[in-house]
């Protein structure tokens, strides 16, 4: 009886064991997703991106006291070589008033650290908005 116990328990053990390694392989497989460009993000991926570059250090030393608005988040790459560029979702971030003209950042944000990876040169010219004409 003892024996038959204990090998029930040891089952359920193992058991538990697996559910909880697979469970944890899968969120971490997706945690490093790798995105490509033009990838659509979720809300939710926008969001917690929006939210993690206003945090960040950096991008708050770039954005001072300047009024600013997030004009999108899209999916940009950053590197030196096209076999060395990473993808990463990004903020963009347009400082000022003029909402054609003006200075803006780029913040590249690594969502699985939870960081800004790099931010993107700060321009000046007209800021790329979505569904506009020319």
């Amino acid at each position: 009886m003892h024996k038959r116990t204990a090998i029930v328990t040891i089952m359920f053990i193992l058991l538990f064991v697996v559910l909880v390694t697979g469970y944890y392989f899968l969120n971490v497989q997706k945690a490093h997703e790798k995105f490509t460009l033009g990838q659509n993000l979720t809300e939710e991926q926008k969001q917690e991106a929006i939210s993690i570059a206003l945090k960040d250090s950096k991008v708050k030393s770039e954005i001072g006291n300047n009024k600013y608005n997030i004009t999108g988040v899209e999916v940009l790459g950053i590197g030196t070589e096209s076999s060395n560029i990473t993808y990463y979702p990004t903020v963009m971030i347009r400082l000022g008033d003029d909402p054609s003209f003006g200075r803006g950042i780029f913040a590249y944000v690594d969502l699985y650290n939870r960081t800004v990876a790099d931010i993107g040169n700060p321009y000046y010219g007209p800021i790329p908005v979505k569904n506009s004409t020319t």
